[in-house]
Protein backbone atom coordinates (compact mmCIF):
# COMPACT_ATOMS: atom_id res chain seq x y z
CA UNK A 1 0.00 0.00 0.00
CA UNK A 2 1.30 3.40 -0.83
CA UNK A 3 0.83 6.22 1.26
CA UNK A 4 0.39 9.67 -0.64
CA UNK A 5 2.22 12.40 0.70
CA UNK A 6 4.31 15.67 -0.81
CA UNK A 7 6.54 13.26 -2.12
CA UNK A 8 4.72 9.96 -3.33
CA UNK A 9 1.83 10.70 -5.02
CA UNK A 10 -0.79 8.53 -5.30
CA UNK A 11 -0.55 6.19 -8.32
CA UNK A 12 -3.17 6.35 -11.64
CA UNK A 13 -6.36 6.00 -11.07
CA UNK A 14 -6.45 5.50 -7.22
CA UNK A 15 -8.71 8.20 -6.84
CA UNK A 16 -11.17 6.66 -8.93
CA UNK A 17 -9.62 8.44 -12.05
CA UNK A 18 -9.18 5.97 -14.87
CA UNK A 19 -6.77 8.24 -16.68
CA UNK A 20 -6.71 8.69 -20.68
CA UNK A 21 -7.16 6.12 -22.94
CA UNK A 22 -4.57 4.90 -25.41
CA UNK A 23 -5.46 4.94 -28.81
CA UNK A 24 -2.04 5.52 -30.92
CA UNK A 25 1.40 4.55 -30.13
CA UNK A 26 4.21 6.06 -31.28
CA UNK A 27 7.78 4.51 -31.88
CA UNK A 28 11.36 6.61 -33.04
CA UNK A 29 13.36 3.96 -34.43
CA UNK A 30 13.78 1.00 -36.60
CA UNK A 31 16.23 -1.57 -34.85
CA UNK A 32 15.27 -4.94 -33.55
CA UNK A 33 13.97 -3.25 -30.36
CA UNK A 34 11.48 -1.11 -32.25
CA UNK A 35 10.39 -3.39 -34.85
CA UNK A 36 9.44 -5.68 -31.48
CA UNK A 37 7.33 -3.19 -29.90
CA UNK A 38 6.00 -1.91 -32.96
CA UNK A 39 4.83 -5.79 -34.08
CA UNK A 40 3.61 -6.06 -29.93
CA UNK A 41 1.43 -2.74 -30.04
CA UNK A 42 -0.20 -3.49 -33.70
CA UNK A 43 -0.95 -6.89 -32.23
CA UNK A 44 -2.72 -5.64 -29.30
CA UNK A 45 -5.13 -3.32 -31.75
CA UNK A 46 -3.20 -0.48 -31.46
CA UNK A 47 -2.32 2.33 -34.16
CA UNK A 48 0.89 2.31 -34.85
CA UNK A 49 3.38 5.47 -36.33
CA UNK A 50 7.06 5.15 -36.69
CA UNK A 51 9.77 7.39 -37.40
CA UNK A 52 12.70 6.14 -39.74
CA UNK A 53 15.39 7.85 -41.21
CA UNK A 54 14.81 6.99 -44.59
CA UNK A 55 12.53 5.07 -46.84
CA UNK A 56 14.47 2.16 -46.52
CA UNK A 57 14.22 1.15 -43.00
CA UNK A 58 10.35 1.60 -43.18
CA UNK A 59 10.53 -0.69 -45.65
CA UNK A 60 12.93 -2.83 -43.60
CA UNK A 61 10.56 -3.01 -40.66
CA UNK A 62 7.64 -3.44 -42.62
CA UNK A 63 9.12 -6.68 -44.17
CA UNK A 64 10.52 -7.79 -40.10
CA UNK A 65 6.81 -7.57 -38.70
CA UNK A 66 5.32 -8.95 -41.80
CA UNK A 67 7.81 -11.95 -41.70
CA UNK A 68 7.20 -12.73 -37.84
CA UNK A 69 3.73 -12.26 -38.02
CA UNK A 70 3.56 -14.44 -41.75
CA UNK A 71 5.72 -17.10 -39.27
CA UNK A 72 3.31 -16.66 -36.09
CA UNK A 73 0.35 -17.88 -38.34
CA UNK A 74 1.69 -20.22 -40.23
CA UNK A 75 2.79 -21.95 -36.99
CA UNK A 76 -0.99 -21.51 -35.59
CA UNK A 77 0.00 -19.07 -33.43
CA UNK A 78 -2.00 -16.44 -34.61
Amino acid sequence: MVVADELTPAPAGADGDAGRAVSQVGVVGTGTMASGIIEVFAKSGYDVVFVARSDEKVAGVQAAVAKSLNRAVSKGRM
